[in-house]
Parts: structure tokens; C-alpha cells; sequence
């Protein structure tokens, strides 16, 4: 059944590390907020976007599609957060804390995925 997203674990868990995330981009020298920071944001916000797309998906095909794009979403923005520090942008244990909380979401993710219709 599909569950408003406020409902869900995940997207509750997304919106505690968007936030985090947002305030680490704060922190970005202001010549890269409107280039890698704004990378981040928008993948940031996509992971969100992904949430809803496979909650509302009814087809159990495309639901495992979306569930996979979300994935690959959620490891790019770990990616972005890798540049971030490799740049000093941010600091190793800021990384480490905002990697280990994307970590959960696709934990929670593959929780979810168990979840679906099997194919």
C-alpha cells in the first residue's frame, strides 16, 4: 500500500540529513556555493523527489526501477560529499557523519526494497 511519504521511515530519515547537509553547505568558501554546492543541493533534493516517485509507483517493475535510481542518487550525493572533503570545503569528520547518515537512508532503502511486490 502506498503510505503518505511524511509517513515513511526513509523520507523522515532524508529530511533529517537534507538538513544537515544544507548546513554544511553553508560552510562552502562563497566562490563554490553556486557550483558544487549547488551540485549537492540538487542532489540533495532529488533523493527526496526519488522517495516520493517510488512510494507512488503501483507497478512493482518500475517501483525496483525507481527504488535502483533512488540508490544510484543516494551514492552520488556521498560522491559530491567525498569531493567536498577532498577539496576541504568540509572537514574529514564532517564526511565521515554526513556519509555515515546517507549510509542509513540507503540502508533503510534496502529495508524498503524487501518490502515491495516480488517480481
Amino acid at each position: 500500500s502506498i503510505m503518505n511519504e511524511e509517513n515513511l521511515v526513509i523520507y523522515q530519515k532524508w529530511l533529517d540529513v537534507a538538513k544537515d547537509a544544507y548546513n554544511l553547505l553553508k560552510r562552502f568558501p562563497k566562490e563554490e556555493k553556486f557550483i558544487l554546492a549547488a551540485q549537492i543541493r540538487d542532489a540533495v533534493i532529488n533523493v527526496g523527489t526519488l522517495i516520493i516517485d517510488v512510494n507512488e509507483e503501483r507497478s512493482p517493475h518500475a517501483k525496483n526501477e525507481k527504488a535502483n535510481a533512488l540508490d544510484r542518487a543516494i551514492k552520488k550525493v556521498r560522491t559530491l560529499f567525498r569531493l567536498a572533503e577532498e577539496f576541504e570545503y568540509i572537514s574529514h569528520k564532517n564526511y565521515l557523519t554526513i556519509c555515515a547518515k546517507w549510509i542509513e537512508v540507503g540502508r533503510i532503502l534496502g529495508g524498503w526494497k524487501r518490502s515491495f511486490p516480488q517480481l
